[in-house]
């Protein structure tokens, strides 16, 4: 949308490093370690709305790579957490290719380490969209969670957005 001046103007949901706090505790009590660790590098994100979100994780072409191996064991090659950060990075690209639509902010979505579920340790990733709604997301399938359907987790030890 264009400003009387010619600018860009902005219209999508923003959210503060305070509002994302609070999204997180009302979404995830009880599931938090009381030693965690959130990790904001920016002051506000930008706050998909849900569509937009599930987009770009359909377009991340993520599932193929999580393709059963046969016999082959992984180990720590490309595991959960290399999944989790290639997801993160292919928001952070979506943010930086359509820079008038974002604004300059990321999107708010992250990564998170715990015993999810419990008492298995793993990192998958999660969001916040335009309705304040928390998600996790499992990259490794591409699927969208809500907070509610993850029982089991527990022990959240470590959110990076």
């Amino acid at each position: 949308m264009r400003s009387r001046k010619g600018r860009d103007t902005f219209k999508g949901a923003t959210i503060s490093r305070a509002g994302v706090r609070e999204v997180i505790e009302n979404a995830l009590q009880g599931k938090l370690s009381k030693k965690l660790c959130l990790h904001m590098a920016d002051l506000r994100y930008y706050l998909p709305k849900y569509s937009e979100a599930k987009k770009i994780i359909d377009n991340s072409k993520m599932e193929p790579l999580a393709a059963p191996s046969g016999s082959k064991v992984r180990g720590e090659r490309f595991d959960c957490d290399d999944f989790a950060l290639l997801l993160k990075a292919r928001f952070a690209f979506a943010a930086y290719r359509d820079r008038s639509q974002y604004q300059n902010h990321p999107h708010c979505f992250g990564i998170v380490w715990g015993l999810l579920p419990f008492p298995f340790p793993h990192s998958m990733n999660w969001m916040i969209t335009a309705d304040k709604k928390f998600y996790f997301v499992e990259p490794q399938r591409q699927k969208i969670l809500k907070s509610n359907q993850c029982r089991g987790f527990r022990h959240i030890n470590f959110l990076l957005v």
